[in-house]
């Protein structure tokens, strides 16, 4: 544990049991309500007052790893989470996933929100922030750096992302590839047990597709090294000290390039998951970020690694 986590007495989690971990899904989709939006048929969480936080969704299924947030953030802001329609057919790109969350505050009559994304959701997080300035208030991003890695990189970017995106693989790769593959790279050493996790994962149907055509896209085009320095609104950034997706060194040369990013902290392992596995430290540090910015508080001229 680092000394940063030591003052704040928080501790990671040593496990989630089963009886938690439901009970917390239960909650979340018990209290997604259905919507309809310009004809899209969706769900959202939508609770409490005051500044308007969204939760960034990563994929249809995973919308528990949010519950500690919904939870706790209620209390003293409207929180808001919905549910993602993954493509099976054609290829959704960052900009229609930004779109989803420009139509869900027009729908709930939301002018400007803080936004949290975690992994993957982190990609359109930024991608909002970039395109809609004038609707954001702050922007907080967990294990997602200026580049998505998967290793080995050379082999991932020179043959596996080429293949994924030009043959027709989702036709002969079964699901159950992409389901191990999700649960080796997000439990990491964390408290969230690998059953638990594919109980998520299982919960996506078309997984190969889904992939394909829903997360591929995204993942295999974010690069923020071009733009990073133009994205001038708050930013606060939290890792996990052995992701591999997100290497610990570059979200720090991102936290560098952003021109008012407010802190960079690692935790220790925990996981992919950290907003649920390390769910109070996480509040702590978003609730310490958006004081700051209540308070009027200028970005630190310099961003180090806590």
């Amino acid at each position: 544990m680092s000394g940063t986590e030591e003052r704040a007495g928080l501790q990671r989690r040593d496990t989630v049991g089963d009886e938690e971990f439901f009970a917390d899904e239960r909650f979340v989709l018990e209290g997604m309500k259905p919507a309809e939006i310009e004809g899209w048929q969706t769900s959202i969480y939508d609770e409490g007052t005051g500044e308007a936080i969204v939760f960034v969704p990563i994929l249809g299924g995973l919308e528990v790893v949010y519950a500690k947030q919904l939870q706790a953030f209620a209390e003293t802001n409207r929180v808001i989470l919905h549910k993602r329609t993954e493509s099976l057919h054609e290829r959704v790109p960052v900009g229609p996933r930004v779109d989803e969350i420009r139509k869900v505050l027009d729908h709930l009559g939301i002018e400007k929100a803080h936004l949290v994304g975690l992994g993957e959701a982190g990609i359109t997080t930024y991608n909002f922030g970039r395109e809609h300035p004038d609707r954001t208030l702050s922007l907080t991003v967990l294990c997602c750096g200026p580049l998505y890695r998967v290793k080995p990189y050379w082999l991932t970017k020179r043959l596996i992302e080429p293949v994924i995106d030009r043959l027709p693989v989702e036709r002969f790769l079964p699901d159950s590839l992409i389901r191990s593959f999700v649960v080796k790279t997000t439990s990491g050493n964390g408290p969230l047990p690998k059953h638990l996790i594919l109980h998520m994962v299982e919960s996506i149907p078309n997984q190969m597709r889904v992939h394909k055509y829903s997360v591929a896209p995204i993942e295999h085009k974010h690069d923020m090294y071009t733009w990073a320095h133009t994205l001038d609104v708050p930013v606060f950034l939290i890792n996990r000290d052995d992701d591999k997706v997100a290497p610990v060194d570059e979200m720090g040369d991102l936290a560098r390039l952003l021109p008012r990013c407010y802190g960079y902290e690692v935790l220790n392992d925990g996981g992919r998951f950290v907003t649920y596995t390390w769910a109070e430290r996480v509040n702590e540090l978003l609730r310490g970020f958006l004081a700051r910015l209540a308070a009027g508080e200028p970005p630190p001229l310099t961003v180090e690694r806590r």
